[in-house]
Parts: C-alpha cells; sequence; structure tokens
C-alpha cells in the first residue's frame, strides 16, 4: 500500500505529465531494452511507467510500483 503523503506526490506528478510531458521540470527518463514500458516517472521511491506518443502527444499510464519490485 502506498503512504498517503507518497500518493498524493504521486497524483500530483502524474498530473504535470497531464498538463505538459514534454516539460523538463518532470523526473521523466527514457527507458533502454525494458519492453513493458517506453518511459518511467521517478517519485521517491515509487516508480511510474508510461509509454509516450509523440505524434499525438499522448501519455498511456501503464502501472506504479515501488522501485523494489519494478528493477
Amino acid at each position: 500500500m502506498i503512504p498517503k503523503k507518497t500518493l498524493q506526490l504521486l497524483l500530483r506528478r502524474i498530473r504535470a505529465l497531464e498538463n505538459d510531458p514534454w516539460t523538463e521540470d518532470v523526473a521523466v527518463k527514457k527507458l533502454q531494452d525494458y519492453r513493458v514500458a517506453d518511459f518511467r516517472l521517478r517519485v521517491g521511491d515509487y516508480r511510474v511507467l508510461f509509454h509516450k506518443h509523440e505524434e499525438t502527444k499522448e501519455i498511456h499510464l501503464l502501472r506504479v510500483l515501488h522501485r523494489s519490485k519494478l528493477y
């Protein structure tokens, strides 16, 4: 279970992605050789995995996991 304070931060960061996923302010990293997702957003000890489509300017959230369960 995600702690309430961390969950609020996760939601704020995901909303920031929604507003502008191509901004430099958000801690997004392109993943190499990772089949599940193209990008990840780091929020404390949690990672948000998603696909980012340049042409349509859409993001598709896939999952949120604690980093110990992701790597």
